[in-house]
């Protein structure tokens, strides 16, 4: 998995960035709303959790590097600037 993808996936599981709220919210404004009840925005969440443990227990098992890309640049340690994907290359030999 990406580290822009793993470190996305946890902030979306922390309570005041909940997926489930994100999402409800995000839908208010369609012409179809709701689209999506809050049985179903609750899955989203219970989901996510398995996600993560299975993210966890891969990592903990074969290691972090072994099972994170890392897809970020480093611009130094500690700027205070947020980190920039890396340029995606279209062909890996």
């Amino acid at each position: 998995v990406k580290k822009s993808t793993h470190l996305r996936l946890q902030l979306l599981a922390k309570e005041e960035f909940k997926l489930s709220a994100l999402m409800e919210e995000s839908l208010q404004t369609d012409t179809l709303s709701p689209i999506l009840i809050r049985p179903h925005l609750e899955a989203m969440d219970r989901r996510l959790r398995l996600v993560l443990q299975v993210l966890a227990d891969c990592i903990e098992k074969e290691g972090y590097s072994n099972v994170v890309e890392d897809d970020l640049v480093s611009e130094g340690t500690n700027t205070g600037t947020v980190p920039q994907r890396r340029p995606q290359r279209l062909y890996r030999p």
